[in-house]
């Protein structure tokens, strides 16, 4: 890792490039920091947006085609539809970190479907995981018990990965006591003990060396490692995975990060990311001239680099600060200096990090040619069956036949074009048969039927074969069945038929009578309805030419496709017996015949009701009918389906005649209805008018019903009476309850109210809080006054209060200024009504505090 400071800082990003001997389809799309991507399919670097979430190191794999399978940060995957992959969270227990090199993609040999995911960790340790394409509806998984396998511990921040020679693959990464451990990776699986090789050791190795990034170049001759603290090459060996003669191009300069190789192998590339990226050409032919040929391409800080399948350098360029970074390009990588163009290239890349996605290895194909091999069929031209010699896949054989084995029965040559892991394969075959003159007799079969022994085969001869053959027919356990040149009457199988033709020509072929089957086999409406005919459809195969059928009811037919009529329900058994040249079979089926359907109804209580009253509904049909469900229609505008006969009933919320329409459904016969109806009456309107109001001693009020009185309806009072108008003398509730000739009962309330009256309080509180402050305040508790007087008086009789204002607040308790103790008091009140008639009040009121 970069040191804390740094980390503060930066967020330090997957430096790259790897062997440039990958499959450039499976790098066309990169996935890399803050949710940032190329996409390379139209040649030209498209800048798209992943899911990825990678403070720095990353990897992303293509198919074949060029079309995202997944991508990771080394702790999760992700697969193309940007969501994490169901088991794909948490590779390993360290957590994420900030690793140079975090992760690494590997395909497995022996699949297209699978990879290795390599991760290191910030505890400096090495997993791997297994992802299986096939898994999560073709997505992609991580499989079940291949999560976070461990493999070593103790390692640096670099690791990338090569193609071996040997159909195998190189996992390198470095140890931090200065070792390279290259872990072989082939059909077995991932080598638990690595192939180790010393790298150059320099100070401060523990604290500085351990940030950085390796990288092999395309012809997989040479490694190139970028620590903290040092730039160095060595020799690489993809025989053996072991590294040697190492050269020390700098240990002056701190902060280097990435490597790259051109993709001829003659330049070499490497980035700090405080203040350089510079090129050393390879070509030099000595070390110390290498050394000296060092190249500055540019002064301000760079940091991750990989090689693309357009031949091009991309670099990540951090001089205008986080958050504004650009990728550079170098064009022409493979030119000495300023002729390898450095330009900026692509800007604006939404959560560019520092970055790139590490390198996709591919195994080295090779082409393995086997030589000819001579296949003898003796003296009769007989099927001889040519195998590839080795198992692979996509076998394609010189008539255009694919598979791994090819029947022949010509001579001549052939060969099969096939892949296997790490290479593609041709064999090639001449075959002979040992038979000459005229053609040799051939074996004419008729196929057995199944479970017959109609079986039969014979030899013909060709024209002018005057051959003095003697033939014997025999079978699987060597039994002689026949001597001639006819075997009939066997079931299917296989048999041997032994041909002689004089002295050199002694052969025994093979003869297999195949097992013949004709299956016969019709369609027909197997549940219909009683005076139903049934067109019976003939699906038997041509082989059959004559059929029998038997209807179940004593009918018989010989057509092809017969049409039927049942006329009486029940359960009828239907075979048809079909007979061809050589098989016959029959073939069954049942028909069901339902009974026509009549005395449908149903029952409806009360006969006539009011609006809002329940209607009861019984619907009966004879039990032993299938129904399937029955459709209701009430009042033209409710509709609704039962699967039963079940009683129910319907709330009326309209008045008038309502017709009740349903219809008894049925699994073959037609429908039938049912139609009814009632009578639902409206409740009768009673109107009283608004609530009134009534004077002491004044003149009375009179209630009636507003509304026309319908014929033989009646009234009802709430006092008992029943006369259409009612005299109120006194206030109070009032209800009229009117029923009309069909018994429907609407009833009105109307409150008549005091217009005229004085409400006097016994008690008040005078605290102040804003509630029963004063002793008769006359706008809240009286109503029709034309005057008013009223005194207040203390026990001993003295008056304490007067007023004859008809507002006002009334007493509050006070005499001359003076709060008045708790206490009964005495009062006066003397009052006349707007009607005239006068009125006096006498009492006591408690004064509370």
């Amino acid at each position: 890792m970069i040191n804390n400071l740094l980390k503060k800082i930066y967020l330090v990003l997957f430096c790259c490039c790897g062997a440039y001997v990958t499959c450039a389809q499976q790098e066309q799309f990169w996935a890399f920091g803050f949710g940032a991507g190329l996409d390379f399919a139209s040649g030209t670097p498209v800048p798209v947006t992943t899911a990825i979430d990678a403070a720095e190191g990353c990897a992303s794999v293509c198919n074949n085609s060029g079309a995202l399978l997944f991508y990771t940060n080394g702790t999760d995957i992700w697969h193309a539809a940007g969501n994490v992959m169901p088991n794909g969270a948490n590779l390993q227990p360290d957590g994420a970190g900030t690793i140079s090199q975090a992760a690494v993609i590997v395909p497995l040999p022996d699949s297209s479907s699978k990879y290795y995911v390599f991760s290191l960790t910030n505890n400096h340790r090495l997993f791997y995981s297994v992802v299986d394409m096939d898994l999560n509806g073709g997505l992609g998984d991580v499989v079940p018990g291949r999560k976070g396998i461990l493999v070593d511990t103790g390692l640096t921040e670099q690791m990338t990965a090569v193609a071996g020679d040997d159909c195998n693959i190189w996992v390198l990464v470095v140890g931090q006591l200065g070792l390279l451990k290259a872990y072989r990776v082939d059909y077995t699986g991932v080598a638990t003990s690595p192939v180790v090789s010393p790298v150059v050791q320099v100070s401060g190795w523990l604290s500085d060396g351990i940030v950085g990034c390796m990288s092999v170049s395309p012809n997989r001759q040479k490694l190139s490692i970028a620590r903290n603290n040092s730039l160095s090459l060595y020799d690489f060996n993809p025989a053996t995975g072991a590294c040697s003669n190492a050269i020390v191009l700098d240990t002056l300069r701190v902060n280097n990060y990435a490597t790259c190789f051109s993709p001829d192998n003659s330049k070499v590339y490497y980035s700090n990311f405080s203040d350089g990226l510079w090129q050393y050409d390879l070509g030099q032919p000595t070390p110390a001239q290498v050394i000296a040929s060092k190249f500055t391409m540019a002064w301000n800080g760079y940091l991750g680099m990989k090689l693309a399948a357009d031949g091009k350098i991309y670099t990540v360029n951090r001089y205008g600060g986080f958050g504004n970074y650009l990728i550079d390009i170098i064009h022409a990588p493979n030119l000495a200096g300023s002729l390898s163009q450095l330009s900026s290239g692509i800007i604006g890349i939404g959560g560019l990090n520092n970055g790139l996605p590490n390198v996709v290895p591919a195994f080295i194909q090779r082409s393995i040619s086997s030589s000819t091999k001579t296949v003898a069929g003796g003296c009769a031209a007989i099927d001889i069956t040519l195998q590839a010699d080795t198992p692979g896949t996509h076998y394609v054989w010189s008539n255009g036949q694919t598979g791994s084995s090819l029947a022949v029965t010509d001579t001549g040559m052939y060969w099969v074009r096939y892949e296997a892991p790490c290479a593609t394969h041709t064999d090639t075959f001449r075959v002979v048969y040992g038979f000459s003159g005229v053609n040799f007799p051939q074996v004419v079969i008729t196929e057995a039927c199944r479970g017959s022994a109609n079986g039969r085969a014979r030899v013909q001869r060709s024209p002018g074969d005057n051959t003095a053959y003697t033939f014997t027919w025999t079978n699987s356990a060597l039994v002689v069945l026949s001597a001639s040149d006819t075997l009939e009457h066997v079931p299917a199988g296989s048999y041997w038929l032994r041909v002689n033709a004089g002295p050199g020509c002694d052969t025994t072929l093979p003869v297999l009578i195949p097992d013949l089957e004709f299956l016969a086999s019709f369609t027909a409406d197997t549940l219909a309805c009683a005076g139903s005919d049934i067109q019976f459809n003939n699906t038997s195969p041509a082989h059959f030419t004559a059929f029998s059928w038997s209807f179940g009811d004593g009918a018989f037919a010989t057509q092809a496709a017969p049409v039927h009529p049942y006329t009486h329900p029940g359960r009828y058994p239907v075979s048809l017996v079909a007979t061809g040249a050589i098989c016959s079979d029959t073939a069954y089926t049942m028909i069901t015949i339902d009974p026509q359907v009549s005395g449908f109804a149903f029952s409806k209580t009360p006969g006539s009701l009011c609006m809002g009253d329940a209607l009861q509904i019984v619907p009966s049909l004879d039990d032993t009918v299938t129904y399937t469900g029955f459709d209701w229609e009430i009042g033209g505008s409710s509709s609704f389906s039962l699967d039963g006969l079940q009683p129910f009933s319907y709330a009326c919320d309209r008045s008038g005649l309502l017709y009740i329409h349903t219809t008894a459904n049925f699994r073959a016969c037609p429908g039938i209805s049912y139609t009814d109806s009632v009578i639902v009456h409206a409740f009768p309107v009673v109107n009283l008018g608004n609530d009134t109001v009534l004077c002491y001693r004044g003149m009375p009020v009179y209630l009636q019903n507003l509304e026309p009185r319908a014929p033989g309806s009646t009234y009802r009072w709430n006092t008992g009476d029943t006369s259409p108008v009612l005299k109120v003398l006194h206030p109070g509730l009032y209800s009229l309850e009117v029923t009309s000739a069909a018994g429907c009962t609407t009833t009105e309330n109307i409150e008549v109210k005091k217009d005229c009256y004085v409400d006097i309080p016994n008690s008040f509180t005078p605290n102040g809080d804003g509630s029963n402050d004063y002793f008769f305040p006359r706008q809240l508790l009286s109503r029709g006054l034309e005057q008013f007087r009223m005194k207040v008086f203390n026990r001993w009789g003295q008056v304490i209060f007067e007023t004859t204002n008809l507002s006002g607040r009334g007493w509050d308790g006070r005499f001359n200024g003076q709060a008045q103790p708790e206490g009964v008091y005495l009062y006066l009140v003397d009052v006349v009504l707007k009607n005239g008639f006068r009125e006096q009040y006498d009492g006591n009121v408690t004064l509370l505090r």
